[in-house]
């Protein structure tokens, strides 16, 4: 399938990246060349998701938080700004 738009270096954060919803925007934006920060509160499927997609060439961080948390999440956005040093966008699966 061809791209029809490319996410490189752009970072995106996916609330719900957990899901199989979210899991589907995660796997987009790794197509279209951007990193990605999997946010959602199952800590073992985040984190295999971030290895999965760093194994294979992609730029994944699992980020564990409840989104209705507010200290969790500003914790997990001080996360992926150290490992990416920006945030682009959001989606909210």
């Amino acid at each position: 399938m061809e791209q029809s738009f490319s996410l490189e270096g752009k970072v995106i954060v996916v609330t719900g990246g957990t899901g199989i919803l979210g899991n589907s925007f995660v796997n987009a934006i790794v197509e279209a060349g951007g990193a990605v920060g999997i946010l959602g509160r199952n800590a073992d499927i985040a984190n295999e998701r971030a290895d999965a997609i760093n194994k294979n060439g992609g730029r994944a961080i699992a980020l564990i938080a409840d989104a209705m948390d507010e200290e969790q999440l500003i914790a997990a956005r001080e996360k992926i700004i150290a490992a990416f040093g920006k945030i682009d966008g959001l989606v909210n699966a």
